[in-house]
């Protein structure tokens, strides 16, 4: 299988990155919010698709310049050979969690950034 050369956000998923910009001025780029998202899934392990369907949004060279998908790879060996392709599916997954919860509570993105915070400094 070939790797992916653009991350699509799903329409929940962008639904969820305008919550987030309406709710608070924490990120200056919608990427930051997709980082975000994407290092929010791992840290909460949370059940993903493989793909999810819609509109190519970011190139990854443009977003992965901090070589996040080297660390994909270390964390999910099983995809070596796709690592933005998972990227993808985690910062979909990580994105409709992140909007579910701003859902139910309108402070839940401060609270998960203080208990990601903490969960690094353990």
């Amino acid at each position: 299988m070939n790797d992916i050369a653009q991350i699509k956000i799903c329409d929940e998923g962008n639904k969820a990155i305008e919550k987030i910009r309406n709710t608070d001025n924490l990120f200056n780029e919608e990427t930051e919010i997709c980082k975000f998202a994407l290092f929010y899934a791992v840290n909460k392990k949370l059940k993903h698709k493989e793909k999810y369907s819609g509109q190519p949004k970011y190139g990854v060279a443009t977003f992965d310049k901090e070589g996040i998908n080297k660390a994909i790879k270390i964390l999910f060996p099983e995809c070596t050979e796709t690592p933005y392709l998972k990227m993808e599916s985690l910062i979909n997954a990580g994105l409709i969690d992140i909007g579910n919860e701003i859902e139910k509570n309108s402070n839940a993105l401060r609270t998960m950034i203080l208990e990601f915070c903490e969960n690094i400094l353990k």
